[in-house]
């Protein structure tokens, strides 16, 4: 499974990917929203391992979690994911962690808007859902950069290392997606 945009390229994660991966996965400030805390070198591992068997995005409960690379050079950059969640609803659901050295260039917007294009036109999803805490400004600036719209805000939702935190989804409907892609130069 590979995917491309302009300047990205999509890929299995690899073995080899261990060490760029690391360096994000182990800042405190890149995984301040995400369930789980930093990790050191054994648990960057075991979660390459995992991801390297995500990679396909057929039934219902599949996902793919795919390297995003920078074209010129092959430098993993982040990851992106999508999870095949509704099988009835038809539904979708996306996930992102980038290195913030390569923050401000629109590398995770344009990684996103690729993995979410393949979403609907592989799996023919109706509808395409993001969460994210409320505090992850970053995050909330990417998702309506793509287009999304703020649809929920759960309070104290769940209990994230030691509190609870409120959840905002974020969705896109395959009609408008049509739209907005073009403005990504993704072909249909």
């Amino acid at each position: 499974m590979f995917l491309e945009s302009a300047r990205l390229r999509l890929r299995p994660m690899e073995l080899a990917d261990e060490e760029a991966m690391f360096q994000y996965h182990s800042d405190p400030e890149v995984v301040r929203y995400i369930p789980w805390f930093p990790r050191d070198r054994s648990q960057v591992r075991a979660s390459i391992e995992k991801i390297m068997s995500a990679t396909r995005l057929e039934v219902e409960g599949d996902y793919l979690n795919l390297a995003v690379t920078l074209k010129d050079s092959g430098r993993l950059i982040g990851q992106v994911s999508i999870e095949f969640t509704s099988d009835v609803n038809e539904c979708g659901e996306i996930g992102y962690v980038f290195n913030p050295e390569f923050s401000g260039q629109g590398y995770a917007t344009e990684a996103i808007a690729t993995i979410i294009s393949h979403g609907f036109d592989l799996v023919e999803f109706h509808r395409v859902i993001a969460r994210t805490d409320p505090r992850n400004i970053d995050s909330i600036k990417v998702l309506e950069r793509l287009g999304f719209r703020q649809e929920a805000h759960f309070v104290s939702e769940e209990f994230i290392k030691g509190e609870w935190v409120d959840t905002l989804i974020f969705a896109v409907l395959d009609s408008e997606w049509a739209e907005l892609r073009k403005k990504w130069d993704l072909c249909e």
